[in-house]
């Protein structure tokens, strides 16, 4: 509360979430950490809009509190933020598919939550952990199966998105990303001045997603549990010491014009990519920062995962210089992934340059997109579908909510890459 008061905000409320442990596992439940959630406003004092400023209070207070605690990330005591946003809040769990029901989180199981889309990973551990590990998990609100390995789990998932009110479900193998903020007309009321309980109204969420699967590559925990605030990852960035390591050498020279920070301000927020996170935390950290000061999502994976275009003769002139351009910015961050992605106004998934991730979807007459590891996850009558097909290398999918739109692969490469004079520019400079 220091913190958010000393940059203006005003704390609304806080509120215990209500939580239900008696189906955690051994090692979840000595772990299990305190949920709860803070409401505030913007600020005046900044010129960054809501969510830059979420993203800025966010990080000064995470720091602050372990340095004033003395914790440790991933330590036995630790301080992490979930989420803090106005568009999207993120529900962590270090469970096992069948342990949403009966509901870890009270929330989840309200009839006033409501959705039109969940995003559901099912996957079996890849490389560190055998099968006797827990299930590293993020929990968001809607899940059902992907059918990928585990035919028992995909029942299991199938009833509980059975269980939402879902106009519009999109599915996949890998994660989830976020779940938006709800509308609060009604929805929250004061409890004595000391908190904020869920109140008669219904819990009007936009999106919801959740993310199911081993740990692959680093020991599971709370606050690893996928997705992450922006993300959601199916796979493994094979760069990844590389990426960090750059990453922390560009830390000492950060500024953002578009955040108000200067250089010494930008201080505040690092490191970006802590020591501790998984490659799907640091990839995370990262692609937040680049939403944050000013990118739009799509243009931001570009950058992170783009297409395999340096000896591509067929690719167009303009989507290569593109790329060559982005390259001077960032390496790519490789490796065989499916990422999925949120901010709140887009919802996609990508797949690595390499293509060594399946993705299978469909858009139907209905108005729904569906996505899986592959085709089946969810009945579909023939009629109602208006356009199905694979996620080739480098291919990104991706629904516009401001627009209402499926935008086009295509389409969408080709509106970045004129956005700007990257040819000319690369050279001047060569």
């Amino acid at each position: 509360m220091k913190v958010a008061e000393s940059l203006g905000h005003v704390v609304l409320g806080w509120r215990s979430v209500p939580t239900n442990n008696t189906g955690l596992g051994k090692s979840a439940l000595q772990t299990e950490p305190v949920v709860e959630q803070v409401f505030l406003t913007p600020t005046p004092q900044s010129k960054a809009d809501f969510e830059q400023q979420m993203y800025i209070l966010r990080r000064v207070s995470m720091v602050a509190i372990r340095a004033a605690l003395n914790l440790q990330h991933g330590g036995v005591k630790d301080f992490y933020i979930c989420s803090l946003s106005s568009r999207t809040v993120v529900y962590k769990g270090q469970l096992k598919p069948d342990q949403l029901k009966p509901y870890y989180y009270a929330d989840l199981g309200s009839e006033r939550f409501s959705s039109y889309m969940a995003m559901v990973n099912i996957s079996p551990t890849s490389s560190l952990f055998n099968s006797q590990t827990p299930y590293n998990t993020k929990l968001q609100v809607e899940v059902t199966g992907n059918g990928h390995v585990f035919d028992a789990g995909l029942d299991a998932m199938g009833e509980l998105a059975r269980n939402f009110n879902m106009e519009y479900t999109m599915l996949q193998k890998l994660d989830a990303v976020l779940l938006p903020w709800p509308l609060l007309d009604e929805i929250f009321k004061f409890g004595g001045g000391k908190g904020i309980e869920i109140g008669q109204g219904r819990l009007g969420y936009l999106r919801c997603f959740v993310h199911s699967r081993f740990s692959t590559n680093t020991f599971p925990s709370w606050d690893r549990s996928q997705p992450m605030r922006v993300l959601g990852h199916n796979g493994e960035i094979n760069t990844l010491r590389g990426n960090v390591n750059w990453m922390k050498a560009r830390e000492g020279l950060l500024k953002c014009n578009n955040l108000g920070l200067s250089k010494n301000e930008m201080k505040k927020l690092l490191p970006i990519v802590d020591a501790s996170s998984s490659d799907s935390g640091s990839f995370d950290g990262v692609l937040e920062l680049l939403v944050r000061a000013g990118r739009s999502l799509p243009e931001a994976m570009m950058m992170m995962i783009p297409e395999a275009w340096q000896n591509d003769e067929n690719m167009d002139p303009d989507r290569k210089a593109l790329y060559e351009y982005f390259s001077a910015l960032m390496e790519p961050w490789d490796g065989p992934a499916l990422i999925s992605f949120t901010d709140g106004r887009y919802l996609g998934a990508t797949l690595d340059r390499n293509g060594l991730r399946p993705g299978r979807f469909y858009v139907t007459h209905s108005g729904r997109v569906i996505m899986a590891s592959e085709v089946g996850v969810v009945d579909i009558p023939p009629e109602d579908v208006s356009r199905k097909g694979r996620l080739n290398p480098g291919m990104m999918l991706l629904v516009d909510f401001d627009k209402h739109i499926v935008v086009d692969d295509e389409a969408l490469k080709k509106q970045y890459s004129l956005a700007r004079p990257y040819g000319d520019w690369l050279k001047r400079q060569k």
